[in-house]
């Protein structure tokens, strides 16, 4: 594992200096396979293999941990029912929830429902994170046939939030928000990890203004979003959202421009310097944690 200084820590030395330093008590780890070509166009059988052997290594890594480390489970989506085969034995095994894309919109995906419901059902939050994994996005769907995605994408975002590219994202958000799953899965569990939060207001007013159901409510009832602190009016944008749906992330053991990465030494002060009341921070470092993992 690299450090972000060009040096090579153990796992062992890693997990130490996330604790010591940090104060961690849990570090989920993530499958990120896109940035080694594995995504969604790939072919199913090998989809399907790389699904077998990481989570079945991720229940052993997760086994000799001491209980600090839990994980994202993979799921290759270009097989549905061999991922709800998997699902069987992943809701056993502590895993965190089950990593996706966030450039696809996944709401507009009807194949891909069962899976959602096979986690709504499990308890187990879909954890959304960029990818770029657009290789299944041109071949399923398409957003011009509808109004409201149209009116998105002509829209300049760039300007009102740091999400980048924010219009792939927001198109994912709309399919999600506006997807008819709700009735079945009114308990749906949805984590969005390393978008800030800055875009919500944005988005809610934009909703309102197409004559669209105002989107706050469900944001609040049915997704948690990981901090990133360091952006502009942080604190505004978490009032807006409300505390219980923020997780403290760090993106630690990777570096990057956003809080986490070689900056990660900053990252308690940045969320003490909002000036939090007690049970805010309680909420933000654990709390809003323990809800999300009830099964």
């Amino acid at each position: 594992m690299n450090d972000n200084k060009g040096n090579i820590v153990t796992m062992e030395q890693h997990m130490a200096e996330a604790k010591n330093k940090l104060g961690l008590q849990k570090q989920v780890i993530n499958f990120f396979g896109g940035s080694v070509g594995l995504g969604y166009s790939i072919q199913a059988s090998l989809g399907r293999e790389v699904m077998q052997v990481y989570n079945d290594h991720m229940i052993n890594v997760m086994s000799q941990s001491n209980s600090f480390l839990t994980a994202n489970a993979w799921l290759s989506l270009q097989d549905v029912p061999a991922c709800l085969d998997a699902m069987k034995l992943i809701a056993n095994n502590n895993f965190f929830g089950y990593f996706i894309d966030d450039t696809i919109p996944w709401g507009r995906i009807e194949a891909v429902r069962p899976i959602f419901q096979r986690a709504h059902d499990q308890g187990m939050p879909m954890y959304i994170h960029v990818v770029g994994g657009k290789g299944m996005q041109g071949k399923v769907w398409d957003y011009r046939y509808n109004q409201v995605m149209v009116a998105l994408k002509q829209r300049e975002w760039t300007a009102q939030c740091k999400v980048d590219p924010v219009d792939h994202f927001l198109l994912v958000m709309v399919s999600l928000l506006e997807c008819d799953w709700w009735d079945s899965m009114p308990d749906l569990k949805i984590v969005i990890a390393e978008r800030g939060i800055d875009w919500i207001g944005a988005l809610r007013n934009f909703m309102i203004e197409q004559g669209r159901p105002d989107p706050l409510p469900r944001l609040q009832k049915n997704f948690w979003f990981s901090t990133e602190p360091e952006h502009t009016d942080f604190k505004k944008h978490g009032d807006l959202i409300g505390w219980d749906r923020l997780l403290f992330a760090t993106d630690h053991g990777h570096g990057g421009m956003d809080c986490g990465g070689w900056n990660y030494g900053r990252d308690i002060e940045t969320i003490r310097s909002l000036g939090l009341t007690q049970e805010q921070m309680e909420q933000l470092t654990h709390k809003n944690f323990q809800t999300i993992i009830q099964r």
